[in-house]
């Protein structure tokens, strides 16, 4: 076992890990050689998602898995957003798929998610930045409760040529998560709109498909928001969702167990 497979292994807790160019049919060939399920996350902010979904997709009928279940993403028909643009059509040629070869396939389409509001960052710079209208309302989901919906999803028997929404139940600003947060810790930070190139600038982005995935981003968020339903995760999982609040609650108890040991 090389160094860098040894630290996947070790970071991730898992028996194997190899390590490829997901764009390579060879490399993705050598990772699904015996694999039954694939659960497929696609990198952030690949500038060619749509190719390297087909490539895996395709090694998956060569391979003959018996379940591949994709994620991609809320609403992926918002053609203002890059990175939905792309998973829409990742998503085309898997229903595609799934009639010409008879792959069983999922979709599963999370929601933002709620650890987008990290407080380890809100606490070290004592506000909570927001590159997008910090009053334009977003649907969250808990990262946690779309793990459930996926190993639902690939231990059960009942969601082939499925397409499945995963919203939580938090319909919220980013000035509401903040006021939630200050509740929470009887803090008063402040939430505060940074312009889209400041922000850009700030986490350092340098090539320009993710600056304008970014500046779609804000565009979007910014502008119109994005909305979703809890019931179909919720009948999947078959329990609640979690809310926002009760996410932050979580991660804050986390935190301080921590901070303890």
């Amino acid at each position: 076992m090389n160094e860098k497979v040894h630290d996947l292994v070790k970071l991730y807790d898992v028996d194997e890990a190899v390590v490829g160019d997901i764009n390579n049919p060879k490399d993705v060939a050598a990772a699904l050689q015996g694999i039954e399920s694939v659960l497929y996350i696609p990198t952030s902010g690949l500038h060619n998602e749509t190719h390297s979904a087909k490539v895996v997709i395709d090694q998956a009928v060569v391979a003959k898995v018996k379940k591949f279940v994709m994620m991609s993403a809320m609403h992926p028909n918002m053609s203002t957003l890059l990175q939905h643009t792309a998973k829409l059509k990742a998503e085309e040629y898997l229903v595609y798929k799934g009639l010409t070869d008879n792959l069983n396939y999922t979709i599963l389409q999370p929601q933002h998610y709620c650890h987008n509001f990290d407080i380890d960052l809100v606490e070290k710079l004592g506000a909570c930045h927001c590159f997008y209208n910090k009053n334009t309302k977003l649907a969250v989901v808990d990262v946690d409760d779309v793990a459930d919906a996926a190993y639902c999803v690939l231990t059960q028997d009942i969601h082939q040529n499925a397409t499945y929404e995963l919203s939580g139940s938090s319909y919220l600003s980013s000035q509401e998560k903040t006021d939630i947060y200050n509740k929470l810790t009887g803090k008063n930070i402040p939430c505060i709109e940074v312009g889209i190139e400041d922000f850009i600038k700030q986490i350092h982005v340098t090539d320009t498909y993710t600056q304008d995935a970014l500046r779609a981003v804000s565009y979007t968020y910014g502008t119109f928001g994005i909305a979703g339903n809890p019931n179909v995760l919720q009948w999947i999982t078959g329990k609640k969702a979690t809310t926002f609040e009760e996410y932050l609650q979580k991660q804050l108890a986390k935190k301080a167990i921590l901070e303890q040991a």
